[in-house]
């Protein structure tokens, strides 16, 4: 990175009047919670109204930021046709999700694959043809919803599972059992099973936060729900978990959350 800039490959600014002289636009902005935790759009839409301004014919946009499924479709695409030019012709637009793991020595950037959904078949075309420039597998699927979808369903399975083997450390301990040799063993199974690890808690920027993003607009409010909800609310707090012996069953422990 240092190599880049110091040759003038990388250029960091602010001006957003810059972005005329870009070939591809990508969006890589925080997607928090708002108050009620529901999905916060704002640096998405406050990004997308800066980019219409200055969009041009044949710009290739891409949202990489998590969010929804619905958002590329309904916030961006909106924004960039009011400039008087069409999808897929005056301009492209697609969504490609972030995947990174910092510091894991076996996957970076290249060598992971990225995912990329556009709106319409030309700008499927042209994002997968940037990202095939970059990185060595390009996964293209059907839509930008699906591309969205995907994030979130990774996100939701570390969630739920970390959330679940802490639930499981906390029980073992009451039992006397190691619960790290109990998972050593479970991941013999050459199939159906995915080692997890207790520790502190959610952490990063991500985990503790997209399984809210899939209650967006577009949810409904689905069964899905309670079950990575659940498991979103019942890790932060883990590491002060009461545990209450279960009546008449000494040794075995109730470490439900509640």
């Amino acid at each position: 990175m240092a190599d880049a800039f110091a040759r003038g490959r990388i250029q960091a600014t602010s001006d957003f009047d810059r972005l005329a002289q870009c070939d591809a636009i990508l969006i890589c902005v925080p997607t928090p919670l708002g108050r009620h935790r529901d999905p916060d759009l704002s640096y998405i839409r406050s990004t997308a109204d800066e980019i219409a301004r200055r969009l041009r014919p044949g710009q290739l946009v891409v949202l990489e930021s998590t969010t929804y499924p619905g958002t590329t479709r309904e916030e961006l695409k909106p924004r960039f046709d009011a400039r008087g030019l069409t999808a897929g012709e005056g301009y492209f637009l697609a969504f490609s999700p972030e995947r990174e793991d910092p510091g894991n020595p076996k996957f970076h950037t290249r060598n992971i694959p990225k995912i990329v959904g556009g709106i319409d078949p030309a700008s499927q075309e042209v994002a997968c043809a940037l990202y095939g420039a970059a990185v060595d597998s390009v996964v293209p699927v059907s839509s930008p919803e699906v591309a969205e979808s995907a994030k979130l369903l990774e996100n939701i399975f570390r969630s739920v599972n970390i959330a679940l083997v802490n639930e499981l450390k906390i029980v073992f301990d009451r039992m006397g059992i190691n619960v790290r040799e109990v998972i050593e063993v479970a991941k013999t199974k050459p199939f159906g099973f995915m080692p997890f690890y207790p520790g502190p808690g959610l952490g990063g920027h991500c985990i503790p936060q997209d399984p809210r993003v899939v209650e967006g607009p577009r949810s409904g409010g689905l069964v899905l729900r309670p079950l990575h909800s659940q498991g979103a609310e019942s890790t932060p707090p883990q590491p002060q978990a009461p545990v209450h012996p279960l009546p008449g069953r000494p040794g075995i422990a109730n470490a439900l959350s509640t």
